[in-house]
């Protein structure tokens, strides 16, 4: 493998905790990009910062030259930790499911609580 000089090392790393959905959501023709976007501000200030206060899904297609935002959903509380596009209820439809912590705080693990949101997207 040998050493590496300075110019060729990797100085900084970005870190996706979790999975990318591809879904045909408003065009069954043209897939989407389901991923969720952190929103913090000691995030901002803190380099190794992963528990979040707020999180938003957005809907990213591919524009011919890079990613563009389709549609989002509204701020969410709570640390994401998951999301999918399945039938959750058993009707045929398949709705964003999105799995949260609703307490980001630090400080005690006894107080977080699960929960999973559910977003009809076709109405």
């Amino acid at each position: 493998m040998g050493s590496m000089s300075d110019s060729r090392q990797i100085k900084e790393h970005y870190v996706i905790p979790f999975r990318m959905v591809p879904a045909a959501i408003t065009n069954p023709n043209k897939y989407e990009m389901l991923v969720n976007k952190d929103i913090t501000m000691a995030g901002q200030v803190f380099e190794r910062f992963t528990t979040y206060s707020q999180g938003e899904i957005h809907a990213l297609f591919w524009d011919g030259v890079g990613m563009s935002l389709a549609w989002k959903t509204r701020r969410i509380k709570g640390t994401v930790t998951d999301l999918g596009y399945q039938d959750i209820d058993n009707d045929g439809e398949k709705e964003l499911c999105v799995l949260l912590n609703t307490n980001a705080s630090t400080m005690s693990f006894a107080r977080r609580k699960t929960m999973i949101l559910a977003y009809d997207l076709n109405n």
